[in-house]
């Protein structure tokens, strides 16, 4: 169950317990001084408000003259209709070859940009809805098309051009040229381009050409939709074409970059909540004993010895985003500071080296450093900024709904280790009751498909309706609880396996047609959760290779930091395997028999 040591379920992210309760030992780093709680218990609290005067709102683009007005929209027209014939033919081409992997893996390629590959991993992120669309197959082409990539096509040096310019941002035009491309995703591209006096800025774009891309494909795959809706109509479930037509609304938020700005200006002031402690305070007496256990929040990155468990040094650790210009934001351009630091996606990895010479100066000898060696390193990087996540969510409702490695990026300034989210255009918030509602319906749907007696069943499935109607919209006349409530507990039948995180996804599918509406960033949630839990295992042999890798990296700067020597721990490091969920307190037995539920309307 959940609320043990042993339970099977972690809804935060596996982290070591390389932090002992002692004071911090690196002489630059100061203990944090906590700050008295605000208690604040309004249900409209939010922790990480933007003012009105604070908030990015951007620069709106001029406006056209008629005459310019007419030839954007023929340009603009002109290159809809193409890419819409090209995108029919895309769809036609699957259907003629019977909807394969194959068939659907080249779509992708040839699509070239907009939101196929976006809509692929979509169906692929949920079973229920992979079922409706791929059928008993479905399994087969999750496992296939679950990473399926493509680039968008490169925008042109016009297509640049006149962004910045609409933007304002002061590039150097001679130099343009010199732009280096940091990627480009489904619709927007990354370039840090070269300042008037020689600075350098970074600058995502969404290329009108790639809007209409995207707008095109929306209308094609919309179309399509309501063709196997029209003439197959027990193809797609409710609930799938609900979560699908969700999926739609949140890609034409993610046109507009301003919505990221505001959303990367959120991510910073939710990192000033909790160094102010100005939070929700939520804490797991709240919760009923079979909810899932909230994060702990972690101090720094302690390094031990592996032998010992003998603390060697602790580092101070930063959490911040990328500062966002409010001057240059248009729906279109998004200009940031170049933070001079790498991503904690795989194909980085060997860059990190750079890192550890940077933070622990001439004692590393950078030719020492092995691949093994930042594997480890990248371990410990991506488990910080996921535990960060988690206890950000849990405490201020804020959270980015893309958490992946490669939206993490590490940096070394003053000395000191900076772990920076960017890319926040998925960042979602929810309210404190809404948080607790998470923790509490992954518990109870964990102990619903753990308990065997059909009173304890029962009551289970009460916890999770009860919740469900925290976080669900719906009209109490036409909401059907009582057949959500038999369809919870088919759903999580005694012994039934799998992410539980999956499992409660497949719950909101299953509510649409009871006609309750879980709010996309709920859905969102627990996405993300699922796209974090595939990035945080070490494979079987670099858990066996553990200590060895460890003690070769603590032998490396070991002369660096013999001033720096901290409390002995008494027990042996454990492999990231033994990594346990954090608790508050002690916990609670296996067995958890809830007080009758209260009968909802």
């Amino acid at each position: 169950m959940l609320s043990g040591p042993d339970s099977s379920v972690n809804f935060n992210p596996p982290l070591t317990s390389f932090y002992p309760a002692v004071s911090p030992v690196y002489s630059g780093f100061q203990s944090v001084q906590r700050v008295p709680p605000v208690q604040n218990m309004d249900p409209n609290f939010d922790p990480a408000k933007v003012t009105d005067d604070q908030l990015i709102v951007g620069r709106q683009p001029r406006t056209l003259s008629a005459i310019e007005w007419l030839g954007e929209a023929v340009k603009n027209g002109f290159a809809s209709m193409i890419r819409t014939f090209k995108m029919m033919g895309i769809l036609f081409s699957i259907w003629w070859n019977g909807a394969s992997v194959e068939s659907i893996e080249k779509a992708a390629a040839k699509s070239q940009g907009g939101i196929l590959v976006k809509a692929i991993q979509f169906a692929c992120s949920s079973p229920e809805i992979a079922k409706d669309i791929f059928g008993d197959d479905h399994q087969k082409f999750i496992d296939a098309l679950s990473h399926v990539t493509t680039s968008n096509k490169p925008m042109t040096q016009g297509e640049l051009e006149h962004c910045l310019k609409e933007a304002g941002i002061p590039y150097d035009p001679s130099k343009l040229g010199e732009r280096v491309n940091l990627g480009a995703g489904s619709i927007g591209e990354v370039n840090e381009i070269i300042m008037q006096g020689g600075g350098r800025q970074v600058v995502k774009v969404v290329s009108p050409s790639s809007e209409t891309r995207v707008y095109s494909d929306l209308k094609v795959l919309r179309f399509a939709l309501g063709l196997i809706s029209f003439f197959k109509p027990s193809v797609l479930g409710a609930g799938t074409k609900h979560a699908v037509y969700e999926f739609f609304d949140s890609v034409k938020e993610e046109l507009n970059l301003i919505n990221e700005a505001q959303r990367t200006q959120k991510q910073q002031y939710a990192f000033q909540a909790v160094n102010n402690n100005n939070l929700y305070h939520i804490t797991n007496d709240e919760l009923p004993p079979c909810a899932v256990r909230l994060p702990m929040q972690e101090i720094g990155m302690a390094i031990p010895d592996p032998t010992t468990g003998q603390i060697l040094v602790r580092l101070p650790v930063n959490y911040k985003v990328p500062n966002v210009s409010r001057e240059h934001a248009t729906p279109r351009t998004l200009s940031m500071e170049k933070v001079n630091g790498v991503t904690l996606s795989e194909k980085d990895q060997g860059k990190l080296r750079d890192i550890l010479v940077q933070l622990f100066g001439s004692a590393v000898v950078s030719s020492l450093i092995t691949d093994d060696h930042l594997k480890i390193f990248r371990f410990y990087l991506k488990n910080l900024a996921f535990q960060h996540w988690a206890y950000c969510y849990s405490q201020t409702g804020f959270f980015n709904a893309d958490m992946h490695d490669g939206n993490v990026m590490v940096a070394v300034e003053n000395g000191q280790l900076c772990i920076y989210f960017i890319d926040l255009g998925n960042a979602q918030r929810v309210s404190r009751e809404t948080v607790k509602a998470t923790y509490t319906i992954l518990g109870a749907m964990e102990a619903l498909r753990d308990a065997q007696d059909e009173s304890q069943r029962e009551q289970y499935a009460d916890t999770v309706i009860n919740n469900l109607q925290v976080m669900g919209s719906y009209k109490p006349e036409k909401a059907n609880w009582i057949k959500l409530k038999q369809d919870v507990k088919a759903l999580m039948a005694s012994g039934t396996s799998g992410p539980i995180e999956k499992k409660v996804i497949d719950l909101f599918n299953l509510a649409y047609p009871c006609h309750v509406k879980i709010p996309k960033e709920i859905v969102a949630l627990f996405r993300a959760k699922l796209l974090i839990d595939t990035q945080r295992d070490l494979t079987t042999a670099d858990n066996a290779a553990w200590d060895g890798v460890v003690a070769s990296l603590v032998n490396i700067y070991q002369s660096a930091v013999s001033s720096m020597m901290g409390a002995t721990v008494p027990s042996h490091v454990p492999p990231p395997s033994a990594f346990s969920p954090y608790y508050f307190g002690t916990w609670q037995p296996n067995i958890y028999v809830p007080p009758p539920m209260p009968v909802y309307p």
